[in-house]
């Protein structure tokens, strides 16, 4: 077992604990506003495009979709490829469970936290081989801005870790139970012949733990793994999940639990689609 990760970072409120979605939106937007651009595409493995204005995209890649996120603003928009990848969550978030419309009448999406305000897509997208963009969900738009947005140092790379290796994973492991492992257990385990493919659709792979298990690319920096153990007479299906030994310099405990449920969730959604 790999030692615990001694400092996450918490660059802002977490998915979890926000008393408002569109709180931690906000904050993560702000915080990113002020960064270098150019640093931050570095550090996260991410594609900075300028503009002519001053402005432009940081392009990045997360759970099989292509993401832009517009600079100054710091909006977050799906990149949309015809015929690539399951495309960004549905407004209800089945990975949460949620709601489609929050407390407080709060938009789904994060251009447009105030449902007041309408959501105008940029006309024109700078990713070299887009086709449209999006809506994204504010709980991928939350995600993606945390990654980015982190300033942690970032040690080499080590093993696997499990959720409560991280700092305050123990804390927030029910949750992560909860929306991932249990979730796991229950869409695969009685057929884990789907886990390889659903896990190629989101541009992962086989991996060589458990009878059968995966590492998905969560972001160009952290994957996430997925491992099973088939059932018999005795005893049902069970599942682990592991992370990059670095996840902690980029997300807190509280954004890795989402993120779980959100690998699983559009995990389920491509074996319902195999």
């Amino acid at each position: 077992m790999s030692n615990p990760i001694a400092k996450p970072p918490a660059p802002s409120p977490g998915v979890l604990e926000s008393d408002s979605y569109g709180k931690a939106l906000r904050v993560a937007q702000e915080k990113l506003r002020t960064m270098d651009s150019r640093a931050v595409a570095e550090r996260s493995g991410a594609e900075w495009v300028p503009a002519a204005d001053g402005g432009g995209e940081l392009l990045v890649r997360f759970l099989g979709q292509d993401f832009a996120v517009q600079l100054p603003e710091a909006t977050v928009w799906t990149v949309e490829h015809a015929e690539r990848g399951l495309g960004p969550a549905d407004a209800s978030c089945p990975c949460c469970q949620a709601e489609a419309v929050l407390a407080g009448g709060e938009s789904l999406v994060a251009g447009g936290i105030d449902s007041h305000q309408p959501v105008h897509p940029p006309a024109t997208s700078r990713h070299p081989q887009a086709n449209t963009y999006g809506e994204a969900s504010i709980w991928d738009a939350i995600l993606i801005l945390h990654y980015l947005g982190s300033d942690a140092p970032v040690p080499p790379r080590g093993e696997p870790i499990a959720f409560q290796d991280m700092l305050e994973g123990k804390f927030y492991d029910p949750a992560f139970q909860g929306r991932c492992r249990v979730p796991l257990e229950r869409k695969f385990g009685a057929a884990p012949e789907k886990l390889i493919p659903s896990a190629e659709k989101l541009g992962g792979c086989a991996w060589e733990r458990g009878d059968v298990s995966v590492v998905v690319p969560a972001f160009p920096r952290v994957d996430v793994h997925l491992v099973l153990y088939r059932g018999d007479d005795e005893f049902p299906p069970s599942a682990t999940v592991l992370f990059s030994s670095t996840v902690a310099s980029f997300l807190s405990a509280e954004d890795v639990a989402v993120l779980g449920g959100a690998v699983v969730g559009r995990m389920g959604r491509a074996a319902a689609k195999t």
